[in-house]
């Protein structure tokens, strides 16, 4: 009972909170705004992405209509970029494709903007499963980068572009990619990025069966999550290394790392992992009994 109390005390605090960003738009909105205020209104949007994105897509809208009148070029594309953010999360892949083709219209040929939305349009493709538009927008994306020298920009389309050849069954480019990826991050130092990219390369190996290539990736994400403190990330990384000690054929250490990333998702409202490791603690149940 004390859970279920505390779960509706904290959706209840979240969405106060979301609340009182949007009554502070609906104030500023009450009188004339100019770029300084209107780019202050887009952060406090931001709050709402999540949280409301239906309102959020009302406000983001009113901010086009503003960035139109007060000729804020920048603004606008920061309204599209976001509103497109919102549009993807409640489901109309659609209507985000629209908003950042309008965004990226508006953006220069080499600008850290430009690509940016050609990642996010990669992003909206590798959620519909259309793998090899993604990779289209994302090698577009790395060609700024790499010439500029975007580098955190650069290793999330190195990340990505494996995510999209993995599910398109080109291991070998899609471990060509996320090696990439791990080599350019190991330059900006040990954060959740590089986990991340250490995850997605023990996975890929998990795929091709080589579970003790995958173990050794997944426990370098573990003591990059660890001494961090990122429990979030941990939800990941002890689900993977679940599904490897299953694959070992370990049942007791898959159990215990799986239970791990079903509590700390609880903890942390994970809910990809918490449903992850829950069908993978059921799977393993099965064959210990």
């Amino acid at each position: 009972m004390r859970k279920i109390a505390f779960l509706i005390l904290f959706s209840i605090s979240m969405n106060s909170i979301a609340q009182n960003y949007n009554d502070s738009i609906s104030i500023v909105l009450n009188q004339p705004v100019d770029s300084a205020q209107l780019y202050k209104l887009l952060n406090y949007n931001i709050q709402l992405i999540y949280d409301q994105p239906k309102v959020a897509i009302t406000n983001f809208e009113k901010f086009e209509k503003i960035a139109k009148e007060i000729d804020c070029q920048a603004c606008l594309i920061w309204a599209l970029k976001d509103k497109s953010i919102c549009l993807k999360n409640v489901g109309d892949t659609n209507a985000a494709l629209e908003a950042l083709f309008k965004a990226l219209s508006l953006t220069d040929g080499e600008s850290k903007a430009r690509s940016g939305i050609l990642n996010n349009i990669a992003n909206v493709y590798l959620d519909t499963k259309d793998y090899t538009k993604a990779i289209v927008y994302l090698k577009n994306a790395s060609m700024i980068n790499e010439k500029k020298q975007y580098l955190t920009y650069l290793g999330i389309n190195y990340n990505n572009l494996g995510i999209a050849y993995k599910n398109l069954e080109d291991s070998k480019t899609g471990l060509y990619y996320y090696k990439k990826a791990i080599a350019l991050r190991l330059t900006l130092g040990k954060n959740e990025n590089l986990a991340q990219s250490y995850l997605n390369l023990a996975d890929m190996y998990l795929d091709m069966k080589e579970s003790d290539s995958a173990l050794i990736y997944a426990e370098q994400a573990f003591q990059i999550c660890d001494s961090i403190k990122s429990d979030f990330g941990l939800t990941f990384v002890y689900q993977c290394l679940g599904s490897i000690y299953l694959a070992k054929n370990d049942l007791q250490k898959a159990k215990d790392y799986s239970q791990r990333s079903y509590q700390i998702s609880k903890k942390v409202n994970n809910t990809e992992t918490l449903i992850n490791s829950a069908f993978l603690l059921y799977k393993i149940n099965k064959a210990l009994s």
